[in-house]
């Protein structure tokens, strides 16, 4: 075989590898997950860090508290761990209740339910249907949120608003693979959906695509898990003195996160000086900083270390 015949074999094997590269990076499609623990177990295999959001925390969603005794209390959307929570329809707003709850005491839903009263094509199923956005200030890699809904309600998980292409979920069949039926037919009891995109997205939306004016069909959350390649803005929740410590209190933070505690006499100054860092393990700690009777006015950051 000539030389030139040789090198051009292997310029075309060349050329056949990076298009079968670039075919499979264009068609890599979003992983459906139905299983919390083999999520995780495929946001730590991929090395982000995630945040955790059971919408328990008081000083973010107090002021959406809805009760039979209390009343209801409405928002157009709450912002935490740099995430944006709002509905899918600019005719509800987003409230906690307890009979959303799936775990501890609150779980997420819109009220009222879905666009039935306001919006246009209401007699198309998923026209009008009830639902929650969220979207980030990065991108996220993965997310999940444990549903129920209606009886005879149906989840569409949708990435980047691109409603004709929901996230597909396997069919659920019974032990001799006969009597299947789609995953994402809704009931009272919740169901776990996730979905892991390495191409990431800015926005997710839950959205019921069942319900009509005449049936209509509703859904409520709880217990998000969410991932990123970078960790969200931390914040420092409290800070206490006592006779020869400062005590301070985090939350809002990431698992897997790295995170800097830096510390200044001034806030003007550019002479900041780290004190302690750390991985987080779980959305809240603490850290202890020892002092003396001599200890001046200190200031403290916490800061998110990127990868």
């Amino acid at each position: 075989m000539s030389q030139n015949l040789m090198n051009t074999k292997l310029l075309s094997s060349y050329i056949c590898i990076a298009i079968i590269c670039l075919i499979s990076n264009a068609t890599a499609v979003p992983v459906a997950f139905t299983n919390e623990t083999e999520y995780i177990a495929a946001i730590d295999a991929q090395g982000y860090v995630y945040v955790i959001e059971g919408f328990e925390d008081n000083d973010v969603w107090g002021t959406v508290r809805s009760t039979i005794a209390g009343g209801t209390f409405t928002a157009p959307a709450i912002t935490n761990f740099s995430l944006r929570f709002s509905t899918n329809n600019d005719s509800s707003k987003i409230t906690t209740g307890p009979g959303a709850a799936r775990t501890d005491e609150w779980g997420i839903f819109s009220f009222p339910h879905g666009s039935y009263s306001t919006g246009t094509n209401c007699a198309t199923p998923g026209s009008c249907g009830d639902g929650l956005l969220v979207s980030g200030t990065q991108p996220m890699f993965a997310f999940s949120a444990w549903v129920s809904g209606s009886f005879g309600g149906k989840l569409d998980v949708i990435l980047n608003g691109d409603r004709l292409a929901p996230v597909e979920f396997p069919e659920i069949c019974d032990p001799s693979g006969e009597n299947c039926v789609n995953y994402e037919v809704l009931s009272p009891a919740y169901k776990f959906f996730g979905v892991l995109d390495t191409a990431g997205f800015t926005n997710c939306e839950l959205r019921e695509v069942e319900g009509t004016a005449e049936d209509q069909k509703f859904i409520w959350c709880d217990d998000f898990i969410i991932a990123f390649s970078n960790v969200p803005s931390p914040l420092i929740r409290t800070m206490s003195v006592g006779n020869d410590t400062v005590n301070l209190y985090f939350k809002e933070l990431a698992i897997h996160g790295n995170y800097s505690l830096d510390e200044s006499n001034s806030l003007s100054s550019n002479d900041w000086s780290e004190v302690d860092t750390f991985t987080a393990t779980t959305t809240k700690t603490n850290l202890t900083k020892a002092i003396s009777n001599e200890f001046e006015r200190t200031f403290f950051r916490l800061r998110s270390q990127l990868k």
